[in-house]
């Protein structure tokens, strides 16, 4: 049975802080739509469509605390076994698993570890998923 799609962001890769690239969890960030509601905020299991491919993500959506305080909500997400300069890029996002709510960590160290068990739960979650 295929997962209903809590929400879809799709546009152009615009540039981010370029924080996630410094510490080797490099994200595409995409600007979201102000009119229309948001899902619950947090961590989420997707798939993104680029270039007629369909890869695995898991996309934050929401705020980053452990990073700065800005109070604005983005979304960026880590595709999973793609290494690509996606700047000016054309994809869409669908957010399919909730994973968890977004909190603050103590340090990037801590953030690499829980991304890569993000990652990991993504992956098995979508693994059956027709593409």
């Amino acid at each position: 049975m295929q997962p209903q799609i809590l929400y879809t962001v799709s546009g152009r890769v615009m540039h981010g802080k370029g924080r996630g690239k410094s510490v080797g969890m490099p994200t595409v960030n995409l600007a979201l739509n102000p009119q229309m509601p948001l899902p619950q905020l947090g961590v989420y299991a997707s798939l993104v469509y680029l270039d007629n491919a369909v890869y695995t993500g898991v996309t934050n959506l929401g705020y980053r605390p452990t990073v700065d305080c800005e109070k604005r909500v983005t979304c960026e997400t880590l595709i999973l076994h793609l290494d690509a300069d996606l700047y000016e890029k054309n994809l869409r996002v669908d957010l399919l698993y909730y994973l968890r709510p977004t909190r603050k960590m103590q340090s990037l160290e801590e953030v690499r570890e829980q991304v890569k068990a993000d990652s990991a739960q993504a992956e098995k979650l979508l693994k059956n998923i027709n593409r």
